[in-house]
């Protein structure tokens, strides 16, 4: 038996944003493929405006929360995909690493950011240090925020070996090595021309 020892509590609101049309950049082009963005519905992400999952704790209920940014011709100018869960986190993380789809999440009530990047044999956490005081500062925790400050360090790498079963694992770093091949030989065609 596989003993994760990476994930926070699975019982905590956190939100997901994968990345898809950057509304800042004069060319538009999509990051997603269709397939991708298929296994993303089915999985109950959302079309959305927002690109911070800390915004889309503090919005999600908002009917306009859910639509892309749309041009003057209407035409989609910006646009990500967003989930909101209460609980169950940690399968939607295994979901995108396994499917290799680059996120970021706001987990455990926005106490910790993760990034993931298609590619990476871990993932980024950040401890949001700020945002726990928000939640449990009173007079009498004052001690506890600090002491859980101590010295431990506010952000490392969550590799997927320590996370992952051993098949989706084997399965996951293959994909990796592919695209990694891939890429190398696309630029070595580059190089060529």
């Amino acid at each position: 038996m596989k003993t994760r020892n990476g994930f926070v509590s699975n019982s905590s609101s956190s939100s997901f944003i994968v990345r898809d049309i950057n509304y800042f950049r004069l060319k538009k082009e999509t990051r997603l493929n269709k397939s991708t963005i298929s296994k993303l519905i089915k999985r109950g992400f959302k079309e959305t405006w927002v690109d911070h999952p800390s915004r889309l704790l503090e919005i999600e209920r908002s009917e306009d929360t859910w639509k892309p940014i749309l041009d003057a011709d209407g035409n989609i100018a910006g646009r990500n995909f967003g989930l909101f869960v209460s609980c169950n986190q940690n399968e939607q993380i295994e979901f995108l690493v396994k499917e290799q789809i680059s996120f970021i999440a706001s987990i455990h009530y926005g106490h910790t950011t993760y990034a993931y990047h298609k590619g990476d044999d871990h993932i980024m956490y950040f401890e949001n240090f700020g945002q726990q005081v928000e939640t449990y500062y009173c007079t009498d925790c004052y001690e506890y925020i600090m002491k859980s400050m101590g010295s431990d360090s506010p952000y490392g790498k969550l590799m997927l070996r320590d996370i992952l079963i051993p098949k989706d694992l084997k399965t996951v770093l293959a994909k990796i090595r592919k695209n990694k091949e891939k890429k190398k030989n696309e630029n070595k065609k580059r190089v060529r021309k």
